[in-house]
């Protein structure tokens, strides 16, 4: 049996939204998943450069 593993680019969010669903994931490891999807979506879509590395 063969699984198809796909791959969902997130968008990128606004900033006050990522900030608190990373400080949330900082405090409650079970929103960890949700943070990696806005650091990804952040990292690969955000025009702001200083936000993304901050």
């Amino acid at each position: 049996m063969h699984s198809h593993l796909s791959f969902e680019n997130p968008p990128a969010l606004p900033h006050g939204v990522v900030v608190e669903t990373l400080e949330q994931a900082l405090r409650d490891r079970s929103a960890e998943g949700e943070a990696a999807g806005v650091l990804v979506g952040t990292a690969l879509n955000d025009d702001d450069a200083g936000f993304v590395e901050h």
